[in-house]
């Protein structure tokens, strides 16, 4: 299946960090005389890897590298000239939303204590708490304004991008198992866990030498073990320690005994199905997602980009020089 898309909008809450008149020393980066500090780049970074990380869990052990923080800098400029933007078609936030905002933040805290612990190791006050709230609804204002200027994307649109990314639109294999589990408890003395395993070793000789699962199963739910047909299983349906068990084994195969949390498991795999390529209109909801996500990524992109080369932006640390587009899309989109 197609990726899930990290949209390029601006990370509208993530620290937009510009400070008016700091020294050069502490200055990163200068976007129309405002500066943005390197703290606050490495913080908004590892906003990003965290959103990355969300999108893809896979993805866990991710590290900050130069890239995600190039990319991080260039959002950090674009909210800060999208800002100067929201200014010049005066967007302005009511300070009862900005309160309310405010407020329904602090309650993920468990007290007043808490909250300002954080805000401190933060490098935060309340006051500039709230105005990086306001900013994130002026930056969420002035995007449901722009966005409204796309076009809806044609059925042929639809089309075109299922035909070029057919091979991505494949279900995942499956397999059916039938499984004998033998509770046991870890507390259970080391007698009873003895005799446990003594009775699922029988179970697992009786099915290799002949005897079908089912009853298998039959005799020995009157010792206390359970099983079945647990019908057609995918990756992720099962625990790990049965999962990769099941990966290696054929069609008609049953395993060895496998010691899990709940006890020792025999699996049968009975059936199994290749992945399959899906029909149009199964998958049309996702794929008018991707179209017209990519569509605002598109839009965005060109309206931000054209932002900025009309802006005065010094990179007092060049290490922070954005990336060529396509290398901080293939960033963004495809991590």
């Amino acid at each position: 299946m197609v990726r899930r898309v990290v949209p390029f909008v601006c990370l509208a809450l993530i620290m937009s960090g510009c400070q008016k008149k700091v020294d050069k020393v502490e200055s990163a980066i200068v976007v129309n005389g405002e500066s943005i500090n390197r703290a606050k780049v490495d913080q908004a970074a590892e906003m990003l890897r965290q959103s990355i990380v969300r999108a893809y869990p896979q993805k866990s052990l991710l590290a900050v590298g130069p890239e995600l923080v190039k990319s991080a800098a260039y959002q950090l400029v674009s909210n800060s000239v999208m800002l100067n933007e929201a200014a010049k078609m005066k967007i302005e936030i009511s300070q009862t939303r900005i309160d309310s905002s405010f407020e329904t933040i602090k309650k993920n805290f468990p007290d007043q204590a808490t909250f300002q612990r954080e805000l401190t190791l933060a490098g935060q006050t309340e006051e500039s708490m709230k105005k990086q709230v306001a900013d994130g609804m002026k930056l969420d204002s002035l995007l449901k304004i722009l966005l409204v200027k796309i076009v809806t994307p044609t059925d042929s649109e639809y089309v075109a991008f299922f035909e070029k990314n057919k091979d991505k639109y494949v279900s995942r294999p499956k397999a059916r198992v039938s499984q004998l589990v033998f509770p046991l408890d870890s507390a259970v003395s080391a007698e009873k866990k003895d005799a446990v395993k003594k009775s699922a070793e029988s179970a697992l000789q009786m099915i290799k030498t002949g005897k079908s699962f089912d009853e298998t199963v039959k005799k020995y739910a009157k010792n206390g073990a359970i099983g079945g047909d647990a019908g057609f299983v995918q990756k992720g349906d099962l625990r790990p320690a049965l999962e990769r068990v099941l990966e290696n084994m054929k069609k008609g195969e049953t395993s060895d005994l496998i010691p899990t949390e709940v006890g020792l498991v025999i699996l049968q795999k009975t059936d199994e199905e290749p992945g399959k390529m899906l029909p149009y209109d199964e998958v049309k909801q996702h794929v008018q997602f991707m179209v017209e996500i990519k569509k605002k990524n598109d839009f965005m992109t060109a309206y931000v980009d054209s932002l900025i080369k009309k802006t005065k932006v010094v990179y007092n640390d060049t290490s922070l020089i954005p990336l060529p587009r396509e290398v901080m899309d293939s960033l963004l989109l495809n991590n």
